[in-house]
């Protein structure tokens, strides 16, 4: 991401970001609420527009940062980069009318044209993996959070994703769910998933992420190794923002 700046009528909501992971890298945003954080997040999903920056993902280019503004590819181009990245929601989005296995065969099949027979063998090893071995029929209204959430992951992995985007996956969910949910991300990272993700988790932060990266209002205002920006901060807004949650 290369000087993004994305508004939302006279308010500029990021204010000329630039963010760059590397391969197998697990980059954690933090900052209070309002900062920009799920907007960046929605912004490098091509799920938003920005009006000035570019994207590029493992060399494809969604958008040149041009005079003129943030020129986005054609629509195969960007077809091409989404299929880069799987994205996990905080408000899960899963389909309502589908079962937890139809919901991960959708998009290989559709998408991807898998056959079905071979979509839904992928499916079911990855609602094993995430510990939903006996829901594959279940639909979202008879899980819980913390099983919504896991089968929102197994279903950005069913694409067989380079890199994961996360926008605060334990938000909404109990404690209980929540580690849940955190230690299948360290089992990604440990597999070496390239991950951005979006949380309030400081100690999760700390010990999954490469990198942490605080965003106030719009900006970078620090960035480095997880240990040392969560331990020692050294600009005094991110050390306010740590000792005090606000």
């Amino acid at each position: 991401m290369q000087n993004i700046v994305k508004r939302f009528g006279a308010r500029e909501v990021l204010k000329g970001v630039s963010l760059a992971l590397g391969e197998g890298e697990v980059v954690s945003v933090i900052g209070p609420s309002g900062s920009g954080k799920s907007t960046l997040l929605r912004v490098a999903a091509l799920l938003e527009r920005a009006e000035e920056g570019g994207l590029c993902y493992l060399g494809e280019a969604a958008a040149a940062n041009t005079p003129q503004g943030a020129r986005y590819a054609p629509r195969a181009a960007l077809r091409a980069c989404t299929m880069r990245f799987g994205m996990v929601f905080q408000s899960f989005e899963l389909f309502p009318h589908m079962s937890a296995l139809e919901n991960l065969t959708n998009a290989p099949v559709h998408v991807k044209k898998l056959p079905r027979d071979e979509a839904e063998a992928k499916a079911r090893e990855l609602l094993a993996r995430v510990g939903l071995a006996d829901r594959e029929g279940s639909y979202p209204y008879e899980l819980s959070g913390g099983e919504k959430q896991r089968v929102c992951i197994a279903r950005a992995l069913a694409m067989e994703p380079k890199m994961l985007f996360f926008d605060e996956p334990t938000s909404a969910l109990d404690p209980e769910s929540t580690r849940g949910v955190l230690d299948i991300i360290r089992a990604l990272a440990a597999e070496g998933m390239t991950m951005l993700v979006v949380t309030h988790e400081m100690r999760f932060a700390r010990a999954v992420a490469d990198r942490v990266v605080f965003l106030e209002d719009g900006e970078i205002v620090e960035q480095g190794l997880a240990a040392q920006v969560i331990d020692d901060p050294q600009n005094p807004r991110t050390r306010a923002f740590l000792t005090t949650g606000l």
